[in-house]
């Protein structure tokens, strides 16, 4: 994980002028500010821009702010493969912290094909239901109820919408630890 921080003293000037700090090299967010102070020392007082970045979800930087999240879970996120990113970003957007996001991915699995089939499996795991009312529930509208609830992310799948994903048979899905 790395950010480019320039100023904005010099982009007005036309100059994107700056440097890439890798996040692994601090303790902390006063660690990097420090560092990037000393960096931009010619100018008197310093408008920090974060110009670019590389493995920081969305939720966690802007281009004038940067989360003490970063700092405090960058072993965690340093690790984080592709779709450990997707979930993140889902698990962020349904309103978790980060330190539950980051618990969150670490402890959720993934699951491979349709979702209604995995919501039979869900239902039939934690509810003892009859076999002779199984026919009377809709696993498609389970499927797309933990969707909806964030309980489960699609990660890969050839259509685009992912309701179109819970019948599909190549479709691959994070299914949240708490479920």
């Amino acid at each position: 994980m790395q950010i480019y921080v320039g100023t904005y003293a010099k982009y007005n000037a036309g100059s994107i002028a700056g440097a890439w700090f890798k996040v692994a090299d601090y303790a902390d967010a006063e660690d990097f500010y420090q560092a990037i102070r000393q960096h931009h020392s010619n100018e008197t007082d310093p408008e920090f821009m974060f110009q670019d970045w590389e493995g920081i979800p969305d939720q966690l930087i802007s281009e004038s702010w940067i989360s003490d999240a970063v700092f405090t879970y960058a072993s965690e996120l340093e690790d984080f493969e592709p779709h450990h990113w997707l979930a993140f970003a889902h698990f962020m957007e349904c309103g978790k912290s980060p330190e539950e996001a980051v618990s969150l991915v670490s402890d959720a699995h993934i699951y491979e094909g349709r979702l209604d089939y995995w919501a039979m499996d869900d239902i039939q795991m934690f509810h003892d239901i009859p076999e002779s009312l199984d026919s009377y529930i809709d696993y498609e509208a389970w499927a797309r109820d933990a969707y909806f609830n964030c309980r489960v992310i699609p990660l890969f799948n050839h259509g685009a919408d992912p309701l179109n994903w819970i019948t599909s048979e190549s479709a691959v899905w994070l299914i949240d630890p708490d479920d």
